[in-house]
């Protein structure tokens, strides 16, 4: 239930809840143990017992908790799990996309890394976050589908409305993509940032929080992605840093269709 409100209450009475737990592919885990694992063991730093992939990752709530008895070490941001970062290896990161938590996870990071390396320990933090708007453009990609789709909508309903539409609203989304660029600016600035790889929406997709309420496990991302890659230590060459790239983005594509088209060949029979 703690779980459930944390988005809305949605995954009660509707299926098409559980988007805050939207978790990346065992697939992309496998690539991550691939090429970081010689450091030492992966942590899941945003997970639930609902969506885990590896045995140790950190949940919502601060430890003791009732999450600890499904294997949590945790609240990623609480003072008691400091002691569960002194140790070398690599760290995913796919948060809640919410600005004020972005910001905190990227202090968080920052200091982490710092007091990481001052002990000589080989670390890698991988986040998995929305690629804001402003960087796609600097990068000549177009807006997600998706989303100039809304604009488009949003458009029209204004002219339908005749302007009515309160002027604050504005004010309050331009408020929000800044505070999601500027903790997005800090991460890939970062002297300790390797990589950013840009997924594009419709070409990677996510596992649904909400699987054990829904018909299906996957879905495809209806916007564009970042993987800002931070390492204590530089990648070995450029051809390494290259061939990662390729593993991730093959180990990210989207699993949704190829599932809907297997459930409809299990209903024919």
């Amino acid at each position: 239930l703690r779980y459930s409100s944390l988005s809305g209450g949605q995954q009660i009475n509707d299926w098409r809840g559980g988007g805050m737990q939207g978790a990346v592919h065992e697939g992309v885990f496998n690539c991550f143990s691939k090429w970081f694992g010689g450091s030492g063991p992966g942590t899941e730093c945003f997970a639930s017992p609902f969506n885990s992939t590896i045995s140790r990752f950190f949940s919502a709530f601060p430890s003791p908790d009732i999450d600890g008895h499904f294997g949590s070490h945790g609240d990623f941001f609480h003072l008691s799990s400091e002691s569960g970062f002194l140790r070398p290896g690599w760290y995913e990161l796919n948060p809640p996309f919410s600005p004020a938590v972005m910001s905190k996870m990227a202090n968080r990071i920052g200091e982490l890394i710092e007091v990481q390396c001052k002990q000589n320990l080989d670390v890698t933090f991988i986040v998995v976050i929305p690629t804001v708007r402003s960087i796609l453009s600097e990068n000549g990609l177009s807006v997600d589908k998706s989303e100039a789709k809304k604009k488009k909508k949003k458009k029209h309903k204004h002219e339908v409305k005749n302007s009515k539409e309160k002027p604050n609203n504005a004010n309050l989304m331009s408020a929000v993509h800044h505070a999601a660029s500027q903790s997005f600016r800090q991460l890939i600035k970062s002297p300790y940032c390797k990589s950013h790889i840009i997924l594009l929406a419709r070409e990677h997709g996510y596992i649904e929080g909400g699987q054990h309420l829904r018909p299906t496990k996957f879905k495809e991302s209806q916007y564009s992605t970042s993987v800002i890659v931070l390492k204590s230590e530089s990648w070995k060459s450029i051809e390494d840093m290259e061939s990662f790239e390729r593993d991730l983005r093959k180990a990210f594509a989207s699993l949704h269709t190829k599932e809907v088209e297997q459930r409809k060949q299990i209903s024919k029979f």
